[in-house]
């Protein structure tokens, strides 16, 4: 899961991320840090960004987790994020 968040850094169009798309003028935000920490039995996700946009963090956890689960494959965050295509994300992770 880790190998896969990489290219998630810096200014993108996270428009693949995004589950109510377009509600904004435009997808495009920077991360400037993204982690994957554990604490035994327990995963979570830290993300600082300058904005996030509708569901954002939630479609990449949800991605995350198919990938860790073996669903997807570790590109497949690069791969809907390259194609800005929704469809190649994985689900949208619980609130």
């Amino acid at each position: 899961m880790r190998k896969a968040l990489p290219p998630l850094l810096g200014t993108h169009d996270f428009r693949a991320f995004e589950t109510r798309w377009p509600n904004r003028q435009h997808s495009i935000r920077t991360i400037y840090r993204i982690e994957l920490l554990e604490n035994g039995p327990h995963l979570w996700l830290e993300i600082e960004s300058g904005g996030f946009l509708y569901n954002m963090v939630r479609a990449i956890t949800g991605t995350l987790i198919d990938i860790g689960r073996g669903f997807r494959p570790v590109s497949s965050l690069n791969d809907a994020l390259t194609a800005g295509s929704r469809c190649l994300a994985g689900p949208t992770a619980p609130a």
